[in-house]
């Protein structure tokens, strides 16, 4: 595995612990709560080993779903193919242009802000170092936190954009293991302190939207049109391209209107439709004195996870070069792709991903209770003292 591939693994490692915050102060643009959901599952190729750089775009462009997944997975497709941290400055811009070019209205206070600093950072001290890693956290931090004066939604339920967060989660775990840093480093909880709590005074505003993802092979044709008619078709339009294919993101009120005009403009391959009515009802989390986590995913759905405020740690489902955390693979979906005669296998979370699982839990709760199931039959559990790591 090389370098780059080693960091962006890390990287998602880092962002997966701290999933479950990202989705409670999910606010922009819509309050769905699924923004630490959504890039999990939109990111979840790059802990795969055995991809290569050439394969990547392409698993990542299928595998992105939300907003933030999908703007995320723009970025990521052009800054991974680095082939070292000396082509990293060149990758960055090329993933913030690419990013932007694929939102269609894009916003101040966002993830872009992060991929905005990370280009410019980069250009003015290439190539990142040991000595170089805090001062670059220090820029991408002061970016998230700028998010809540932009945006006046994040403004008004007084935290940072969760989106920017996760990215700055993301790049802070990527660099650190590009540069070698050997230093503890300052948690998220304290980097970013009362900004991790929406406001008791503040409350979601229900949406009457369906968030739709899609993948549409246009056999090549890839006018101009089809983005602007998106447009008129809806809002948070989000689309990039892969070879002949699109991928697009947005919101609408109206999907089969979009479903139609897609298909007239070529071949449907994936279409997900879902209501956010649902997701814009904030859920009221129950406050323990003692908070559980537990990798008894496979017997706990996340939703009900969601309601007890549970941590799941997650194995993947792996079928063909894709990968899902499993909590969030739809059971059908499995049985649909077993029935066609798919070979459906499961792949542990690396103890690195596991490890920073339990660094996030004790940074953010007093007493955690880990309920061990599988892995007290693999050893992958508590490997090493979590404190000593990361300072609280």
């Amino acid at each position: 595995m090389s370098i780059i591939s080693r960091a962006a693994a890390d990287g998602y490692g880092c962002l997966s612990s701290w999933a479950d915050l990202l989705d409670r102060i999910n606010v922009f643009p819509v309050p769905d709560s699924d923004t630490g959901t959504n890039l999990r599952i939109s990111l979840a190729p790059l802990q795969q080993p055995d991809i290569t750089p050439t394969d990547l775009p392409g698993l990542l462009a299928r595998s992105a779903t939300g907003n933030s997944g999908n703007i995320a997975a723009a970025f990521l497709q052009d800054f991974l193919q680095a082939k070292n941290s000396n082509q990293l400055t060149t990758a960055a811009i090329s993933g913030r242009d690419k990013s932007r070019q694929a939102v269609l209205d894009p916003k101040r206070g966002t993830m872009l802000d992060i991929f905005d600093t990370l280009a410019m950072t980069l250009t003015k001290q290439p190539p990142p170092d040991a000595t170089g890693f805090l001062p670059l956290c220090k820029q991408l931090q002061n970016a998230v936190l700028a998010t809540s004066d932009l945006l006046p939604e994040l403004k008004t339920a007084g935290v940072v954009d969760s989106g920017a967060l996760g990215m700055f989660i993301f790049l802070e775990g990527f660099f650190k293991t590009i540069t070698a840093f050997q230093g503890a480093t300052p948690s998220v909880s304290h980097r970013f302190k009362d900004k991790l709590t929406i406001v008791p005074t503040w409350s979601p505003i229900p949406s009457t939207s369906h968030c739709i993802d899609a993948l549409l092979d246009t056999a090549g044709d890839q006018s101009g049109g089809t983005v602007r008619e998106l447009t008129a078709l809806g809002d948070s339009v989000v689309v990039s391209n892969d070879n002949s294919k699109l991928k697009i993101h947005l919101h609408t009120s109206n999907p089969r209107r979009v479903q139609d005009y897609l298909t007239s403009m070529g071949a449907l391959i994936h279409w997900h439709d879902e209501d956010m009515a649902v997701q814009t009802q904030q859920p009221i989390l129950i406050d323990r004195p003692v908070h559980i986590m537990t990798d008894a995913a496979g017997s706990l759905d996340r939703e009900t996870a969601k309601r007890q405020n549970i941590t799941l740690l997650d194995s993947y489902i792996i079928a063909g070069d894709q990968s899902c955390p499993e909590s969030l693979c739809p059971p059908r979906q499995i049985y649909e792709r077993m029935s066609r005669g798919e070979r459906i296998s499961t792949a542990q979370a690396s103890t690195f991903e596991r490890h920073q699982h339990y660094v996030s839990a004790i940074q953010q709760y007093k007493k955690v209770l880990y309920l061990c199931v599988g892995s007290v039959y693999t050893g992958n559990c508590f490997g090493r003292s979590v404190e000593r790591c990361y300072p609280p």
